[in-house]
């Protein structure tokens, strides 16, 4: 059996296919390179018999997000000392967070 793992297509750089597992490791390492990527492999035994499969990679950022809801109005007393204390947030990506308060 032959295995074309990229056939007809070219492979996006962060893209590597293991002949031995027979499994794709897709490993972006920058923003730039987010988009949607068509894969196509061929297998084709010895007669010579051929099929093909297509499918998609999305390489897709994601935006940090709070752990609840936010209010979108704090209220405070006069000449009473008020604290708001923002609720836990994070990024799914793991990218580092700046926080900026206006």
């Amino acid at each position: 059996m032959t295995v074309v793992p990229f056939f007809g297509v070219t492979a996006p750089a962060f893209a590597s296919y293991s002949v031995a597992t027979s499994t794709y490791t897709f490993a972006p390492t920058s923003f730039s390179e987010q988009g949607t990527y068509p894969i196509t492999a061929q297998i084709c035994d010895t007669q010579p018999l051929c099929n093909i499969v297509n499918f998609q990679v999305v390489y897709a950022n994601h935006a940090p997000a709070f752990s609840t809801t936010t209010p979108s109005t704090v209220t405070v007393n006069y000449q009473v000392s008020s604290n708001y204390t923002l609720p836990n947030f994070s990024d799914q990506d793991g990218d580092s967070i700046t926080l900026t308060a206006t």
